[in-house]
């Protein structure tokens, strides 16, 4: 799919790609992972791979309906 679980050690989520947060409604982060994602591809099958995660697996299992990624120390909705 492109994205991989948060039970990876913390120390190497830079070298597999973006990091992202799946967030709530009340903005309570419930799950991060990471994506090989290009955030600055802006092509259109770029930009549907983008809420993948959401749509997967963050709004079936934990009601989430919102995806934010980390771009230069900064997090970013989509």
């Amino acid at each position: 799919m492109g994205w991989r679980s948060r039970g990876l050690m913390t120390a190497s989520l830079p070298d597999l790609g973006t990091r992202f947060r799946l967030l709530c409604d009340d903005g309570e982060v419930c799950y991060e992972g990471v994506s090989d994602i290009d955030l600055h591809d802006r092509s259109l099958a770029n930009e549907e791979k983008l809420f993948e995660p959401l749509e997967c697996f963050g709004t079936p299992r934990f009601g989430c309906n919102r995806i934010q990624y980390l771009d230069r120390e900064q997090w970013i909705e989509c």
